[in-house]
Order: C-alpha cells, then sequence, then structure tokens
C-alpha cells in the first residue's frame, strides 16, 4: 500500500510530490513530465495496486476513480493527502493548458465538462465526497492541505506532516 496524493486537476499535487521527493522520501511515477500541459510525475490509476509499501505516489486521477478501483481490485491506500485549491482557479488553470475531462452522459456519449465550470465543480464535488466516504468507511487515515498555501508558507507543510 502506498500513500497517495490526490485532489482535482491543477490543485498542486504535482508541486507536493515534488517537495516530498526533494526531501529524499520513496517516491515513485510512471508518467513523466509534460512541459505543455505543466504535469505530470504522477501514476495512473490502474498501476496504484502495483506500487510498494510506503511509497508516496501522486495520483489526481485516484479521486475520480477510486470506487471503480475498489470495486475491481480492492485496492486502499495507506493514507491519502488531498490537494485542495479555489474551484474556480483549479477549472481556469486547467482550461489555459487544454486540459479536457470527459464523463460518460447518459445515453454513453462522452461529455466534454471542462467546457462549463458549474458542471466540472459539480462533477468534482460529487467525485471528491465519494472518495472521502469510501476512505472514512475503511479507516484511511486523510489529510487536507490548501494550494498554494503549502508553497507560499513552508511552516504550514511542516506542521501539517508533523501533525498528521
Amino acid at each position: 500500500m502506498s500513500v497517495v496524493i490526490t485532489g482535482y486537476g491543477r490543485s498542486g499535487t504535482t508541486a507536493l510530490f515534488q517537495y516530498f521527493k526533494a526531501m529524499g522520501m520513496p517516491c515513485d511515477h510512471t508518467v513523466e513530465w509534460n512541459d505543455e500541459l505543466r504535469a505530470g510525475f504522477e501514476v495512473k490509476v490502474e498501476d496504484l495496486p502495483e506500487q510498494g509499501d510506503g511509497c508516496i505516489v501522486k495520483c489526481p486521477g485516484y479521486m475520480l476513480h477510486s470506487t471503480g478501483l475498489y470495486k475491481e481490485s480492492g485496492y486502499l491506500p495507506k493514507r491519502v493527502i488531498f490537494c485542495m485549491r479555489n474551484l474556480w482557479d483549479s477549472w481556469s488553470s486547467r482550461t489555459e493548458v487544454n486540459i479536457h475531462q470527459f464523463v460518460q452522459g447518459p445515453n454513453g456519449d462522452q461529455i466534454d465538462i471542462t467546457q462549463d465550470f458549474d458542471q466540472w465543480a459539480l462533477w468534482m464535488g460529487i467525485r471528491f465526497r465519494t472518495t472521502v466516504q469510501l476512505l472514512a468507511e475503511h479507516g484511511v487515515p486523510m489529510g487536507f492541505v490548501w494550494f498554494p498555501h503549502f508553497i507560499e508558507d513552508s511552516g504550514y507543510l511542516i506542521d501539517f506532516l508533523t501533525e498528521n
């Protein structure tokens, strides 16, 4: 079981992962850095069950697919750290780098929810709540850090790490 850094896209997951890696903590990733998207260093959801014990991984997709992954494989992380960010700022950053997010519509078609802030925010809120519920039901420890506060104030992150 690994420690998973997750959150809705563009919420500081990469920055937190890089911080842990720079501190020399055991970190792993299967997706390399992408300059165009200004993102990377993550593990795909389907690869999470293969990660080693105590390893820190970044997987924004975990928040979106946690219940499906649990139903398919029984996977639960050792601990989860949620990166939180103002939803408008997160959504704006996604549209800035042209990252699209698709969900399955009622007719089985793929709907791009990135173009509509209200639709995207609602979907993210539902996925966040579903993930928190799953983790709470199974006693998985969770922590929440605010981006960009943990970048601007190192004391904030140190306090978070020592208290959690």
